[in-house]
């Protein structure tokens, strides 16, 4: 049998396992982020990003770099509070992660 065929048998279910691993991470990360928000952020921003007290958040993305996004949830800005101390270094990651895919 030819040892290119074993090798290609043997990488194609491994690739396909972390494909499989690395999207429900992704899901899992979005949903963690998705609870962030509803916790500390939805009472200003709306339920669907789309603003009231503070600003839209929908588009966010296309304004701001998510390092612009997290340092605004870190530090706060204008009448936003600073959740520096509030949310964990990882908590302000997730969140700035997945608002700055808000495009």
């Amino acid at each position: 049998m030819n040892t290119r065929f074993i090798r290609s048998f043997i990488f194609l279910p491994i690739f396909l396992l972390f494909i499989v691993l690395l999207n429900e991470h992704s899901v899992q990360a979005q949903q963690e982020a998705e609870q962030i928000y509803r916790t500390h952020c939805m009472s200003c921003h709306g339920t669907n990003l789309q603003g009231g007290f503070g600003p839209n958040l929908q588009n966010v993305g296309s304004r701001l770099t998510k390092q612009a996004i997290v340092g605004k949830i870190v530090f706060g800005s204008g009448q936003m509070p600073s959740f520096g101390n509030r949310l964990s270094p990882a908590a302000i990651q997730l969140l700035g992660d997945w608002l700055s895919r808000k495009q």
